[in-house]
């Protein structure tokens, strides 16, 4: 299936199913009903969940199955201040150097965005539209190591966002605020700019 090892297949299933909610918190997962479930082998299934504890989002626990990790509040909280932290300092290391041509790319980011929010509207297809958004952006400020914990970051939020606001308009609030953030880096409004950047961030929670 689309020429991907049945591992990545399986892994990439119960992940989307984890963020959009078809798997809880409250599920316990076995390897038997999953191979079921998606007509494999056990040992794919297996090999996916291995990957998934190591990863953080399930928890294996001896003679039951596996459980997704629950997100405390407090984590979400630090998720989103390690968001800021990482966030605001690659735009402020880059707004004064960011070229039209940058600009243009993120308007493009955007603009692709608005056209697939119409067509996919499940929690994972928010999120990676969002991703996509905050990590060209992250990536002008020139610091490969940060972008590469900020995108760990942001899939830690994903989750989060499912476990506390599956349904809710903080789904939605992150992509309103991209059209206002890029029109105060077109105007070279810093400030504003900053400022709209720390309130789409703190929007998961607030």
């Amino acid at each position: 299936m689309d020429g991907k090892p049945m591992t990545t297949k399986v892994y990439e299933n119960i992940y989307s199913d984890i963020i959009n909610g078809v798997i809880t918190t409250n599920d316990i997962l076995s390897e038997g009903r999953l191979a079921e479930k998606y007509r494999v082998s056990r040992a794919p299934v297996r090999e996916a969940l291995i990957s998934l504890c190591n990863e953080g989002l399930l928890q294996s626990i001896p003679r039951t199955g596996y459980k997704v990790m629950h997100i405390l509040p407090r984590e979400a909280e630090e998720m989103i201040e390690l968001r800021r932290v990482l966030e605001l300092h690659l735009l402020n290391a880059s707004f004064d150097h960011l070229t039209q041509e940058d600009i243009a790319a993120l308007q493009t980011v955007h603009l692709d965005n608005q056209k697939e929010e119409a067509l996919k509207t499940r929690v994972q297809d928010h999120w990676e539209r969002n991703m996509r958004f905050h990590l060209t952006l992250a990536e002008m400020g020139g610091n490969g190591r940060m972008k590469d914990t900020l995108e760990k970051t942001l899939l830690d939020c994903a989750r989060a966002s499912t476990q506390y606001f599956l349904g809710s308009r903080n789904h939605q609030t992150q992509d309103d605020l991209h059209g206002p953030l890029l029109d105060a880096l077109l105007s070279k409004d810093k400030p504003r700019a900053l400022s709209i950047l720390e309130k789409d961030i703190r929007a998961l929670i607030y």
